[in-house]
C-alpha cells in the first residue's frame, strides 16, 4: 500500500496500527503511513487523516507517535510545522523535540503542560509502583530515580502523581500481562513478550509530564530535561527504514546441528569460520536463531575480538556495549562515533577488545526495541579507517569510506514473533561483515591477534509444560 490509495478504511486500519500491542507492527504501521505521506497521490487524504489523529490524541505520547510519522518523511510532504503545533493538545518537551527537527521554530508551550506539584499527602497507587518497570522500561525509572537524588526533589512521586491524574481523565484500563496475546502457562514457564499496552501510554506521558513540572518549578535545564525525554522517543530517521534480509544461504544447517550436539560447540563454530572466510566480506560477528522446527527458543552466537599476546585462550572475553550519541543529528548515520581501545581492556590475562561492539544509539526508538535487544555489532572505530561514515540502508547498517563500502550489518527474521525467554532475544538474527584486509591492516597496526567467542543457548523442557532450563555452552577459538 504505497502509490494507491486504498480509501477511508484502510487508512483507519493503519492508524488503529499505531496502537497495536506489538512494537514491531507499530513500525511497520508508521513505515506504511509515511510512504503515503510522501506519495503525491495519496498525501492529502494520509495527512488530513494524521491530523485528525494529533487533534484526538489523548495523552503526549500519542501526539510524539503521530508526529513521529511526520517527521520521517520528506521534507516537502510534511505539513507546516505551525500546523501541527496549533494541532496538537497535549503538548510536552519531547514533541517540541520533534516540532524543531521538523523544520519548526519551537514555539511550543510546554512547561506548564502539567498537574502541578503533587500534594505533601499524596501516596503512590499501588499499582502504579508494581508497574512502572513492566508498562515502560527500567530506564525511565532509571533517570527519575537518578534526578531525584541528584536534585532532592520527588521525581518518583511526582511521575506517580501525573500517572494518576492521567487515569482519572482518560480511564484506560489497568491491565497487567497480555495474556490473551500468549499462553499463561508459556508466561510461567518464563516465555514473555515484547508489548505496549494502553498504561505504556499513560507511564510515557506522565514521565513527560514530570520533566515539564521539573523545568518550570525545579529549575531543571531544559537541556537536560531533552536528554532524559529522547528515552521515550518512538523511533528516529535512519533505522525505521531497515528491511530485513533473508537468512544467509551460506550458514546451512551448521546452527541446527550445534544444537543437536551443543557440546561440540567448539567444532561447529570452527566450521562456520571455516565456511565464512569464502565470502567477500569477512562476517565478525553473527546471532543466528536455531531453526524453530528444531528448537523455538535458542540462538548461536559467534563473535570475534582483537587480544593481546598475555591474552589466554582460558579466559573468556567479554561482550561489549557501545553508547553512540546520535542526539544532536536526531539520526542514526553520519560519522562513526569513537571508540577508544583503551576502554575494552579487561582485567585478567592480558586484554581483548570486541571488533564489533554492539552500539546502543542514542536515542533509539522503542518501536524497534526487538533489534536492540538482539544488538547492533558495528565494527569499532579502532578497526575502520577513521572519517568512516554510517549509513542506514533498506538491507541494513553500511559503513562507507570514501564512498567505498566496508562493513555492513544485516537484519534477519525467523519465523519472527514477540515472544522471547527471559534473559533472551525474539527471532532475529544479525550479521556483521567487514573488509578483510581492514581486519588484518587492525591486528597489525594495533599489534594483536584475533580470537573467536562461540556461545550456544537453547532453553528447552523435557516435557510440553513446565519451566524452561537454560542449556549454555561458551567455547574460545584462536583464529
Amino acid at each position: 500500500m504505497t502509490a494507491a490509495f486504498l480509501g477511508r478504511e484502510s487508512l483507519d486500519f493503519l492508524v488503529a496500527r499505531l496502537s497495536w500491542p506489538v512494537p514491531f507492527v507499530r513500525w511497520r504501521a508508521a513505515r506504511a503511513l509515511r510512504d503515503l505521506v510522501d506519495a503525491p497521490a495519496t498525501r492529502t487524504e494520509a495527512t488530513d487523516q494524521l491530523l485528525r489523529c494529533l487533534a484526538s490524541a489523548r495523552c503526549e505520547s500519542e501526539v510524539c507517535t503521530i508526529l513521529t510519522v511526520f517527521l520521517m518523511a520528506r521534507p516537502v510532504a510534511r505539513p507546516a510545522s505551525s500546523v501541527l503545533a496549533t494541532t496538537l493538545l497535549h503538548p510536552s518537551i519531547l514533541a517540541k523535540v520533534l516540532l524543531r527537527h521538523l523544520g519548526g521554530t519551537g514555539d511550543l508551550e510546554w512547561e506548564q503542560a502539567h498537574s502541578g506539584a503533587a500534594p505533601d499527602e499524596f501516596e503512590p497507587e499501588a499499582y502504579f509502583e508494581e508497574f512502572r518497570t513492566a508498562h515502560v522500561p527500567p530506564i525511565l525509572s532509571t533517570n527519575l530515580t537518578w534526578l531525584e537524588r541528584t536534585s532532592r526533589r520527588p521525581f518518583m512521586r511526582q511521575w506517580a502523581f501525573e500517572w494518576q491524574k492521567l487515569q482519572e481523565r482518560t480511564g484506560v484500563p489497568r491491565t497487567e500481562y497480555p495474556y490473551y496475546f500468549d499462553s499463561f502457562a508459556e508466561v510461567r514457564s518464563g516465555i514473555i513478550g515484547q508489548y505496549i499496552q494502553g498504561q505504556g501510554e499513560l507511564y510515557r506521558s506522565a514521565y513527560l509530564r514530570t520533566l515539564a513540572l521539573a523545568v518550570e518549578r525545579w529549575r531543571l535545564p531544559a537541556g537536560l530535561a531533552e536528554t532524559h525525554a529522547m528515552d521515550v522517543v518512538p523511533a528516529v530517521p535512519g533505522l525505521f527504514e531497515i528491511d530485513p534480509v533473508k537468512r544467509p544461504a551460506w550458514l546451512g544447517d551448521i546452527p541446527e546441528r550445534c544444537a543437536a550436539s551443543p557440546d561440540d560447540l567448539g567444532r561447529f563454530a570452527r566450521e562456520l569460520i571455516d565456511v565464512s572466510r569464502s565470502l567477500e566480506m569477512q562476517p565478525v560477528s553473527l546471532d543466528i536463531p536455531i531453526d524453530s522446527a528444531v528448537t523455538q527458543y535458542g540462538a548461536l552466537e559467534i563473535s570475534s575480538f582483537l587480544v593481546t599476546d598475555e591474552f589466554t585462550i582460558e579466559h573468556v572475553p567479554e561482550d561489549r556495549i557501545e553508547l553512540a550519541d546520535f542526539e544532536a543529528a536526531f539520526s542514526i548515520g553520519g560519522e562513526r562515533p569513537e571508540t577508544p581501545l583503551p576502554k575494552y581492556s579487561d582485567d585478567g590475562p592480558g586484554a581483548a577488545a570486541p571488533v564489533c561492539p554492539s552500539m546502543l544509539p542514542q536515542p533509539y526508538g522503542y518501536w524497534q526495541g526487538h533489534y536492540f535487544a538482539t544488538g547492533l555489532p558495528v565494527p569499532a572505530s579502532y578497526v575502520v579507517p577513521s572519517s568512516t561514515h554510517l549509513n542506514c540502508t533498506r538491507s541494513g547498517l553500511e559503513l562507507v569510506n570514501t564512498d567505498r563500502l566496508v562493513a555492513k550489518t544485516a537484519f534477519w527474521h525467523d519465523r519472527w514473533s514477540p515472544d522471547y525467554p527471559r534473559d533472551g532475544n525474539t527471532r532475529c538474527g544479525v550479521c556483521a561483515m567487514l573488509e578483510p584486509a581492514l581486519l588484518e591492516a587492525a591486528m597489525t597496526r594495533l599489534g594483536r591477534r584475533l580470537v573467536w567467542k562461540a556461545r550456544i543457548r537453547l532453553w528447552r523442557r523435557e516435557r510440553d509444560h513446565g519451566d524452561y532450563n537454560l542449556v549454555e555452552r561458551i567455547a574460545v577459538l584462536r583464529d
